[in-house]
């Protein structure tokens, strides 16, 4: 496979997630909260989402892990050791919000609701949730900027294959000269 393609393939990728999880983050989520008046459905629905999500970007950043080996494997350069690192980080992020993140905030917000709002164990659990949906956050907002960054940096002309994704010619702007 070209190195041109993996990198338009690589955009496809980056360019789906970063999309889908904006679209998750900023419309769905929120729509399921202001919509349903049970807040406890609202909480099994909103996780049933992320987890949803979740197994996407565990696809998609295994995607890109193996490419970024491909792109290290063939170049050893520090740009593709950039790559490599910065696809690592998407992993872990995934691997992390799928595997540990989701299932604990999902895990406390079941605990959460069979408690009664004005005992301490409750208290004890809300403040455990709120600190673990916090990270959450927190961690969506660095992989949304990962992936922005990885956006922008694929759509930068590559070195590596000396073909610009949008590239004009000459004589397409300038006209045909004879």
């Amino acid at each position: 496979m070209k190195v041109s393609m993996l990198r338009k393939l690589v955009l496809s990728v980056i360019s789906s997630w970063l999309a889908l999880v904006i679209y998750t983050d900023f419309i769905v989520v929120p729509t399921v909260f202001t919509t349903l008046s049970n807040r406890v459905e609202a909480g099994e629905l909103g996780m049933k989402v992320f987890s949803a999500l979740g197994a996407f970007e565990v696809v998609a950043s295994i995607f890109l892990f193996f490419s970024a080996i491909v792109v290290f494997k063939k170049f050893r350069t520090k740009r593709a050791g950039y790559l490599f690192i910065f696809a690592t980080c998407l992993c872990g992020f995934a691997l992390l919000g799928k595997f540990y993140m989701t299932p604990k905030i999902t895990k406390l917000n079941s605990l959460k609701y069979t408690l009664n709002e004005a005992t301490p164990q409750y208290k004890e659990i809300d403040q455990e949730h709120q600190l673990y949906h916090g990270l959450y956050i927190k961690l969506d907002g660095t992989k949304i900027l990962f992936l922005l960054a990885g956006l922008f940096g694929s759509l930068r002309s590559s070195r590596f294959d000396n073909e610009g994704l949008f590239s004009l010619k000459k004589s397409s702007i300038h006209g045909s000269r004879g």
